[in-house]
């Protein structure tokens, strides 16, 4: 019997706070109503190394419907503005369904207020599609955090949080938004197996 031996030899440390693509392979979903824009984006993360973009959808409903039947991805990239969809109406949801999966809003819409409700409801960042490949695979590996030139907001403390004007802080749910909030939860929960 022969045994081989491997060496290890370490290479240049990769900066604080960045992921080891060799280590692993992050897990991408894409959401974006536009075939050809989630195809791109697809094979540009492919291409940057450490990604693997297993599944794409055109709109919030599907992702959310796969999301409930099958393992969880590392990442969802998620657009805003998908016709009749909102992805940010689905941030909530994802991280209700998979608090571990990281969500990022990847928008040609650079709007503080959509940055803010995005990060306030659980996005790990928000990431404008003219960004270049490279800063959006480096924000992708961070795991704590979002690209530079978007700020996170700071979180309340639980207390904070517990108050009784904490629920005056979260911004209310438009009348539009509250149906497909209503209609999402319902759906999950009949999947889920869950009473509302």
């Amino acid at each position: 019997m022969h045994l081989k031996v491997l060496e290890v030899v370490e290479s240049e440390p990769m900066p604080r706070g960045i992921l080891k693509s060799a280590k692993k392979e992050l897990t991408v979903w894409l959401v974006d109503d536009r075939q050809d824009i989630r195809q791109l984006y697809a094979i540009l993360l492919q291409k940057q190394g450490g990604f693997r973009c297993s599944q794409q959808f055109g709109d919030p409903d599907s992702l959310l419907s796969f999301l409930s039947r099958h393992p969880v991805p590392d990442i969802i990239l998620l657009d805003i503005n998908m016709g009749p969809h909102n992805g940010l109406d689905a941030v909530r949801i994802i991280k209700f369904v998979s608090p571990s999966t990281r969500v990022f809003m990847l928008t040609t819409c650079g709007d503080p207020e959509h940055r803010d409700r995005a990060l306030r409801d659980g996005a790990s960042g928000f990431l404008l599609k003219s960004t270049p490949i490279e800063e959006i695979s480096t924000a992708l590996r961070r795991p704590d955090a979002p690209l530079q030139a978007v700020a996170r907001p700071e979180r309340p403390s639980f207390a904070e949080q517990t108050t009784p004007n904490a629920k005056s802080r979260q911004a209310p749910l438009a009348q539009p938004e509250l149906g497909w909030w209503q209609r999402s939860a319902r759906f999950l929960s009949d999947k889920l197996g869950l009473t509302l």
